[in-house]
């Protein structure tokens, strides 16, 4: 029989303070005008692909909401490279983008490492995904399934509660599944802060 190995992820819950979490939230909400759809990088090139992802993303700077972001993930770092099997790396960067999932979203199944013509800044090497949502969750789905190397075996399902942090190596593959949104409110959606941690390029 053959083994199935799975990538390592690690779970943090209330990974913000409260008043933090909220303001993620009270700063989505207040630039639903600005969401786009969400692009794909897929040989060489950059754009929408509805069939692959359909998401809304917020194009605009995220300001100290991102830089307070960044310095809780890299304090965090020890403690999410040994939970994830992912090695000490010198630091090019840490990116963070915000998205909105409504109703029929989903991202099909990908790794988040690029090809290096399409990272302007490192190899993204530990990947981490934030959710916040209105209280309680007015959505069903949107639940992260982490694929096992190699093989189409049964995946591993985390869902998507507020405030929860959930980090793995970014060449784990890995799908969200479909959001069911009744009535489609953009404040009912499931919000996500997607953060990835660059390695320096020798």
């Amino acid at each position: 029989m053959q083994r199935v190995i799975y990538p390592k992820f690690t779970v943090i819950e209330d990974f913000l303070p409260p008043e933090q979490a909220q303001a993620w939230l009270d700063f989505a909400l207040a630039h639903e005008g600005d969401f786009i759809p969400t692009g794909v990088v897929s040989a060489g090139t950059h754009g929408v692909n509805h069939d692959y992802r359909r998401s809304d993303s917020f194009p605009g700077s995220l300001g100290t909401l991102a830089e307070d972001f960044k310095a809780r993930v890299q304090a965090a770092l020890p403690q999410l490279r040994e939970a994830t099997g992912v090695a000490d790396f010198p630091i090019a960067e840490v990116e963070v983008d915000l998205t909105a999932h409504r109703d029929g979203a989903y991202f099909r199944s990908h790794v988040d490492t690029l090809a290096d013509a399409d990272s302007p800044a490192g190899d993204r090497m530990l990947t981490a995904v934030w959710y916040c949502h209105a209280q309680p969750a007015r959505f069903s789905g949107g639940e992260l399934l982490v694929q096992p190397f190699g093989g189409q075996d049964e995946a591993q399902v985390i869902a998507p509660r507020h405030n929860r942090l959930v980090s793995f190596p970014s060449i784990a593959r890995h799908e969200v599944a479909t959001v069911q949104v009744p009535g489609n409110r953009f404040a009912d959606a499931r919000f996500a802060v997607n953060c990835w941690v660059l390695r320096k390029r020798a």
